[in-house]
């Protein structure tokens, strides 16, 4: 049994766990990334008799990590600092209609907007801020300077 891939996403490269040899009749195909892939087998017998047979599997993307930009930030009194939020996929891929973020200040000095915009009050200190994004949060610290 040998297996190929016909039609893949931009940048993935699955592997097959074996392959060309008569195991592969069940191989485990390992993915790393989310899309639409279609794959052919060939099936041969000793004599050299072949079948030949493809089949099509798609992979959903999954929201496994929420990542916030900049991670940290220095500012000065009364200073702004615009962050990011991107929700990334189960292969670290940003998924393509990001979810909907909810901004808030987790801790300390400063307020954040609901589009994650943080303003630094007229004082020194320190703030984290917290985005949330379809069941997951990531934070961000602030250090205010005069």
């Amino acid at each position: 049994y040998t297996w190929s891939v016909l039609a893949a996403p931009a940048g993935a490269a699955p592997v097959f766990s074996v392959n060309g040899v008569n195991a592969a009749r069940s191989t485990v195909a390992t993915f790393n990334r989310a899309g639409q892939y279609t794959f052919q087998v060939i099936a041969a017998d000793v004599p050299g008799l072949t079948a030949t047979s493809a089949t099509t599997v798609t992979v959903n993307a999954k929201l496994s990590r929420l990542l916030v930009s900049p991670a940290s930030a220095t500012l000065r009194r009364n200073g702004r600092q615009r962050f990011s939020a991107a929700a990334l996929d189960q292969f670290g891929v940003a998924l393509a209609t990001q979810p909907p973020v909810t901004w808030s200040k987790a801790s300390g000095i400063g307020r954040v907007s609901a589009t994650g915009l943080y303003t630094a009050p007229n004082r020194v200190g320190f703030a984290a801020i917290r985005a949330r994004a379809g069941g997951l949060a990531a934070t961000a610290s602030i250090t205010v300077v005069r």
